[in-house]
Formats: structure tokens, sequence, C-alpha cells
């Protein structure tokens, strides 16, 4: 199977972590039923898909040449925008939320919060955290499949050179 180019992975993003939520909110539905009576659970596959967007938008910092990155973020957007109308302004809610966090944290600690600053604003989008039960698992989770999923999406494996055969 072909490597996908990183244009490819822009315009893919947006399904890609679709599936992992709609995956994610079936386990947390199973183990907590009582979620399908918060206002706005219904949108957890929306809010958490845009959130993952927007943690896959901060690896590009990392893990892709300057030069790429705002293209590659656009053409993200541009599909997410496409998969969820209106999704442009959560995108920039969800961004706005996390970047003035970070703010309020001391510099040599921020990268440790970045992910559950993404679950929370994913979480507080669609639920009041008061009528969340389990609402510190919830976003643990969430964060973790964030960190986790996203770590190394951007990277191409391009082929070594060999210091032979010249």
């Amino acid at each position: 199977m072909p490597e996908l180019s990183l244009q490819e992975r822009a315009e893919n993003a947006p399904i890609s972590v679709r599936i992992i939520m709609e995956a994610l909110q079936t386990k947390l539905e199973a183990d907590y039923s009582d979620l399908l009576l918060v206002p706005g659970w219904q949108h957890f596959v929306m809010a958490s898909t845009v959130a993952g967007c927007v943690s896959l938008a901060l690896r590009l910092h990392s893990e892709v040449p300057e030069s790429e990155r705002t293209p590659l973020e656009l053409k993200m957007r541009e599909h997410l925008q496409k998969r969820f109308p209106h999704s442009e302004q959560l995108y920039e809610d969800c961004y706005r939320f996390v970047t003035q966090s970070l703010t309020d944290i001391p510099r040599p600690e921020r990268s440790k919060y970045i992910f559950p600053l993404i679950a929370t604003w994913g979480i507080a989008s669609i639920a009041d955290e008061e009528k969340l039960k389990n609402h510190e698992y919830i976003v643990g989770r969430l964060a973790y499949v964030y960190q986790n999923e996203t770590v190394g999406y951007w990277k191409l494996n391009r082929p070594q050179k060999s210091g032979r055969g010249k």
C-alpha cells in the first residue's frame, strides 16, 4: 500500500479522527449509560472530532517543516467543514481556549496540559460538567486518545539514505 502524502493525510484527518471518536463514544456509552441523558451528548462525535483536528494541528509544529504547516492545517479544516458544517467556529473556539489556558501555565509544564485542555474543551462544549458524572475520567480518556492517536500522524516514512553505493 502506498504511503499517503501530507496533503492526503490532511484531507483524511477528519474521517480518521471521527472513526476513533465514534468508537470511543460507543465504549463510553457502554460503560456509562447515563451519558445518553446528558444534554448535548448527541454532539460528542462532532465536538471530539473538531478537538482531535485541533490536536493534529498542534502536532504540525513538531512533525512538519514550517513552510508546510499552514497549507496542511487549512486543507484539514476545509475537509472538517465538509464533514461537519459550521465546525469552523468550534475549531476556533477550541484553539482559542487551549492557547489562552496555556498562558496561565508555567512554560516548562505547558506540554503536559495541551491534550487535557483540548479534551476539557471538547466535553465542556457538549455538557455542563456538573451534570456529567465521571467527568475527570472521561476527560482523561479523551486526552489520552488525542495524545496517542495523533503522535506521528504527520511523519512520512521516507527511505533512509545509506552511506553506501555512491
